[in-house]
């Protein structure tokens, strides 16, 4: 940290509009404070106070935790049922008397001033201030330590180079998946889709609804087929599209990481397994490799991680079904024909909330 650096951090904060907000809010039972807006040309930003989870659980990371019962290792199944319901729910719009504003990004870190851009967001608390912003001292948010405090961040774009003026406005969150684990054992046969559908019996599993009711679904499978993600990164990264968007934030380098993380996740020669299947119920499934759900948690490696997504090859499947895609992240050779597998978890999608704001 030097001079130079703090007074590009301070330029970065000189604003034609701020707008303060001010105002409370509760989502799924957790609380939120609605702190202002700000703007530079055409380019607004919203910030929202939230806890984090650790604080929103009332509960702080004991090392017991980390292990089973009698003290044994705690499994990737124990450690990813634990996580269940932990992702933090973003806004996706706000709507004003007259406009709609879609958020095009959002991000969160901690108050906590660890790094230089934890710095910055102390500095943007300061400016807030100073333009009119006061957390009442009755705020949950007034005397908690920095540590346990998410400062979320939304940039959205205003036409009119004007920050919204409103009598009424409703902020809505994103709708958020609810889980449900079913761990039903199955097994997948890795060929041609028609001998995988002729071979993989339908599997038929049960949900517990919002009121208690029981919700039994079919899932179909179409198809599995062994992915090879090596050729799709080559693919994405000679793509002239991705090469324009990436040349302003990634470097050779970064590149390079990208590749070295796809030997950790998935080594050279190896495949990933993508299944096909289609759903009776209006849900998404998640299959994972049995002996990864049954391995040991490893609490010291590395959190870096690759999501591969697939597209189907067609909107609907074989029973007229909307058709979907599963990718099992565990590396399968070119010999592999069968795989034992989970249909681990279910995720429906919940309606968006609606937050009302009044000024």
């Amino acid at each position: 940290m030097n001079f130079e650096i703090l007074s590009e951090i301070t330029n970065m904060h000189q604003y034609d509009e701020i707008k303060i907000i001010g105002q409370n809010a509760f989502y799924q039972g957790q609380p939120y404070h609605f702190a202002a807006m700000v703007r530079k040309a055409d380019q607004a930003q919203l910030f929202v106070l939230s806890l984090t989870n650790r604080e929103q659980s009332g509960q702080e990371a004991e090392p017991s935790r980390l292990h089973g019962r009698h003290g044994q290792k705690q499994t990737m199944r124990q450690h990813m049922k634990k996580l269940s319901g932990g992702s933090f729910p973003f806004l996706s719009k706000l709507k004003t008397d007259r406009e709609e504003l879609e958020f095009g990004s959002a991000q969160s870190g901690s108050l906590d001033a660890v790094s230089q851009d934890d710095l910055e967001k102390t500095l943007l608390l300061a400016k807030l201030m100073d333009a009119g912003w006061k957390l009442p001292e009755n705020s949950i948010f007034f005397s908690e330590n920095w540590k346990h405090v998410e400062c979320q961040q939304y940039q959205f774009q205003v036409p009119s180079a004007k920050l919204p003026q409103w009598k009424h406005a409703k902020a809505v969150w994103r709708p958020e998946p609810r889980e449900h684990f079913v761990e039903k054992p199955v097994r997948i046969f890795i060929d041609d889709a028609r001998t995988a559908s002729k071979n993989q019996t339908p599997i038929p599993f049960s949900i517990t609804a919002r009121d208690g009711t029981m919700k039994d679904g079919i899932c179909y499978i179409n198809s599995v087929k062994r992915e090879d993600v090596w050729q799709k990164q080559k693919e994405l990264f000679e793509n002239p599209v991705f090469q324009k968007n990436a040349s302003g934030h990634m470097t050779a380098e970064d590149i390079e990481k990208m590749w070295e993380l796809l030997e950790q996740n998935c080594p050279r020669g190896m495949y990933f397994v993508c299944i096909e299947y289609e759903c009776t119920l209006d849900v998404s499934l998640q299959f994972y490799d049995r002996a990864y759900l049954d391995s040991g948690y490893d609490t010291h490696k590395s959190s870096s991680s690759m999501v591969f997504l697939a597209k189907p090859d067609s909107p609907k499947g074989m029973h007229g079904l909307k058709l979907k895609t599963c990718v099992i992240q565990t590396p399968v050779t070119e010999e592999t024909r069968d795989l034992e597998v989970e249909l681990f978890e279910v995720c429906e999608q919940v309606c968006a909330y609606e937050h009302e704001l009044s000024m």
